[in-house]
């Protein structure tokens, strides 16, 4: 059944070379994003890290719960409340008990996601002293990272604003967080909420006192009551969807670049076909050779790529930690399933990429054994012409509709990566189509004159497939750069400026780390000269839509007196004069949107309330309800407006006097629409770089493979040349110069995909924030260019200078 297949590799395996390593990288990578995903979707609950020592932990699980349709809902709350203090007397009743507080406070000049503790909680944690002493009055501190050597002052931010301590005590850092401990007084006096109790009493007791109104955790369920589970679960989850659309991505470039890999395998053996057929192969016999060819190449490289992801799975998890688009403690280890599902994938892609090619080897008919000339005489049938105009037809209409009817959804990489990979593929599937005229357009604008340029120009128009199979790379690869580093930077522009609009101020105070403005900040703001200020607290609204979910809103708690002359929010209908404590101003993410309808919502602290809508704005830019609600959080930011007549030189200069060392950032409102606080943006473009590294690297090795195995495959034209007096040196700048056509068709058509892609985002960005310029990644569309261009030249450039070591003579009586 395989006797023939198995000798055609044994015995002319180079021509499978190309096709086996595509299809090993392609497997090692989908297989090591699977062990990454696989890692990121564990359940298996991880060891206690915090809580490691601690025998008992009490605490809240603070969620809000309400009737659904389902039974119940719940969503974690925005504003958490403590362990009421009637709850901590009873616990403490039954033996030793230790109060766990974590509350954001940052040594200056260490990690801006600092956090402090009260000492003895450092009992229970991996925490050791490293040097020096625990600290035994209120200014003194034990620190973990950041400057001061034991016995210097330093200054550490906290809710309050700034205040010197004395480090008496230096602590060995740990990986989950980066802590500042201070006497358990003094964290008391700074935050009086109690987040965890630590209990040593007796397990039955401790379950008596606590009856039902808070949550004990023992053993392995221990790490669910640590401050840094919820927050490392969302970086899990996000790395999950990183991983996800990765694999997704790959998934694509692999099936388009072994397709690829397989029908130039075809084309070269176009010949050995046609001579199968007249000593009498069927059609289908000729289709069984080669998928069954292909079936065994696809075996070995699924085999050999399942090894090689071995180790490059947890080298790309470290990678995905130290960039921080993994949380601290993220590894990639063994997992079966994604291995296994890998070697399948391998296989099914091989198959299906020589689909095509087997088909089109069946199609090849006896006389052709006898025809020598290399002219391609239809290089499209009308089934790929169909397709193609299908795919860009398709993605067309996803790109139209998105923009027009929901433009947010069209700004989502999880929209617009499908869009663009449908858009690569059309093009693909009509390149050798639309190589011939483009080819003719570049080539006559340069207008070659001399022998080689005519030649290489010739060639190019008479062999569309064979242009085709070395532009095609190009074009993936330079595509999806282009128009996914574009669409994601100018979906980040859009979503500033929609950010940008709801305020209409002359600088913006924004922190410099995760926690917030300190008290300390809004008073020296609220106090500066010539001013008016206007805070926002963010917050959440929760809401049960037709009695089936629970869904969050984002919020923003403000002084309705100094927001409404600040703000930029478009009002749809309504009046922001009339937000009060008891009303509400929603956007248009609301299903409720009628002015004066009372809605039933659940404030961030879990508290029911009944609120009526004064306004409807606008876009998304979240609700907003008054300072009535998310006391227990600090501002994200504060936005400045000048009074008549003050220079804004001088109140700038007070700005930032005021607020210095405070940990803030005084912003000019154009500096704070190009870098929003949070550094949400980053690691979305990190994400999206990730996305494109990982298949521009794929598609790299595919451009060296083509390019490579067209070039050897010529061996015997290039001697024909060399044997008609051209020198080495002309037949190689020849060969180059005849490769720049097909790299020059390549781009042209990555940057018809880049621009059609960018033209949809930028009309979904219109409408979803005004005007908004279209962000064009010159600096990164460059350098893949030129790293692609260069990867091509060397492959044709190196096999020619290799092939022309052989007398001319000799190669060409070789047989092929």
């Amino acid at each position: 059944m395989y006797g023939i297949p198995v000798r055609t590799l044994r015995l002319r395996w180079p021509l499978f070379t190309g096709t086996f390593i595509a299809l090993t990288l392609g497997v090692c990578l989908v297989s090591a994003l699977g062990l990454g995903l696989a890692a990121a979707l564990d359940t298996a609950a991880p060891a206690p890290r915090r809580y490691g020592a601690a025998p008992v932990v009490v605490h809240l699980d603070e969620k809000l719960k309400v009737p659904a349709s389902s039974g119940h809902d719940s969503a974690p709350l925005a504003e958490r409340k403590g362990l009421p203090a009637e709850l901590i007397a009873d616990v403490t009743a039954t033996g030793p008990t230790v109060v766990d507080r974590t509350f954001p406070a940052t040594v200056a000049g260490g990690p801006s996601d600092q956090v402090g503790h009260g000492w003895s909680a450092a009992a229970f944690t991996p925490y050791e002293l490293a040097s020096g002493r625990a600290p035994e009055r209120d200014d003194e501190i034990v620190a973990t990272a950041g400057p001061g050597a034991v016995g210097e002052p330093v200054r550490v931010l906290t809710a309050d604003g700034p205040r010197m301590y004395t480090v008496v005590g230096r602590a060995r850092p740990v990986d989950f967080e980066s802590a500042v401990f201070f006497t358990d007084a003094e964290a008391a006096r700074i935050s009086p909420r109690v987040d965890a109790l630590v209990a040593y009493g007796p397990l039955d007791a401790i379950t008596g006192a606590v009856h039902e109104r808070a949550d004990i955790r023992t053993g392995g369920a221990r790490r669910e009551a640590e401050p840094t589970t919820a927050r490392e679960q969302e970086d899990l989850d996000n790395t999950a969807i990183l991983l996800g659309v990765s694999a997704g991505v790959a998934g694509f470039v692999a099936i388009f670049v072994v397709a690829s890999t397989c029908a130039l395998g075809v084309a070269r053996r176009h010949g050995e076909f046609a001579l199968l057929r007249m000593v009498g192969a069927t059609p289908r016999g000729v289709r069984r050779v080669v998928l069954r060819e292909i079936a065994l190449v696809g075996t070995l490289a699924a085999g050999a790529g399942c090894a090689l992801s071995l180790p490059a799975a947890p080298a790309l998890g470290r990678a995905l930690v130290r960039e921080h688009l993994a949380p601290a403690g993220y590894t990639v280890g063994w997992s079966t399933v994604p291995v296994v599902v890998a070697f399948a994938t391998g296989v099914t892609v091989a198959l299906l990429g020589a689909w095509t090619a087997a088909h089109r080897a069946g199609r090849v008919r006896p006389i052709e054994a006898l025809r020598t000339a290399a002219v391609e005489v239809r290089p499209t049938t009308r089934l790929r012409l169909l397709i193609g105009v299908g795919l860009i037809g398709g993605a067309l209409v996803m790109l139209g509709q998105g923009a027009i009817t929901e433009p947010a959804s069209a700004l989502n990489r999880k929209q617009y990566i499908p869009v663009t990979m449908l858009l690569i593929t059309g093009v693909a599937v009509l390149a050798p189509t639309i190589v011939a005229p483009l080819a003719r357009a570049l080539t006559g604008i340069l207008r070659p004159t001399r022998p080689g340029g005519r030649l290489a120009r010739a060639n190019s128009l008479a062999l569309p497939r064979r242009t085709a199979s070395i532009a095609a790379p190009i074009l993936v690869t330079i595509g999806l750069a282009g128009a996914l580093i574009g669409v994601a930077d100018t979906a980040r522009a859009a979503k500033v400026s929609a950010v940008r609009n709801t305020v209409d101020a002359d600088f913006v105070i924004a922190p410099q780390s995760p926690g917030g403005l300190n008290r300390a900040v809004v008073e020296q703001v609220r106090t500066t000269p010539g001013v008016d200020a206007a805070a926002t607290v963010p917050t959440t609204m929760y809401t049960v839509e037709g009695g089936v979910a629970l869904i969050p809103r984002p919020a923003h708690a403000v002084d309705p007196a100094t927001w409404s002359p600040i703000t930029g929010v478009r009002v749809l209908a309504g009046s922001l004069a009339d937000l009060a404590d008891d009303t509400i101003v929603v956007d248009e993410d609301w299903s409720q949107q009628t002015v004066g309808q009372r809605v039933r919502v659940w404030a961030g602290d879990g508290t029911p309330v009944t609120l009526r809508i004064a306004a409807v704005v606008h876009g998304d830019p979240g609700s907003f309800v008054s300072s009535r609600f998310g006391r227990g959080t600090l501002p994200d930011a504060i936005y400045v407006k000048l009074r008549q007549g003050t220079d804004h030189t001088v109140a700038e200069a007070h700005l930032r006097a005021r607020t210095r060392e405070l940990g803030a950032d005084v912003l000019r409102a154009d500096e704070w629409g190009r870098a929003p606080a949070g550094g949400g943006g980053r690691h979305s473009r990190a994400g999206v770089a990730v996305i494109v590294g990982l298949a521009v690297l794929y598609t790299s090795v595919a451009i060296v493979n083509t390019t490579a195995t067209v070039t050897f495959d010529r061996r015997r034209y290039i001697a024909a040349l060399r044997l008609a007096g051209a020198t080495n040196g002309q037949v190689t700048r020849y060969l180059a110069g005849e490769t720049l056509i097909p790299i020059a068709v390549g781009f042209v058509l990555a940057a018809g995909v880049t621009a059609v892609q960018l033209g949809g985002t930028w009309i979904a960005a219109y409408r979803y924030a005004g005007p908004t310029g279209v962000v064009l990644p010159w600096a990164e569309v460059g350098v893949v260019t030129v790293v692609a261009a260069g990867l091509a030249l060397a492959a044709t450039v190196i096999p020619a200078l290799v092939t022309m070591r052989d007398p001319a003579i000799r190669a060409v009586g070789a047989e092929r």
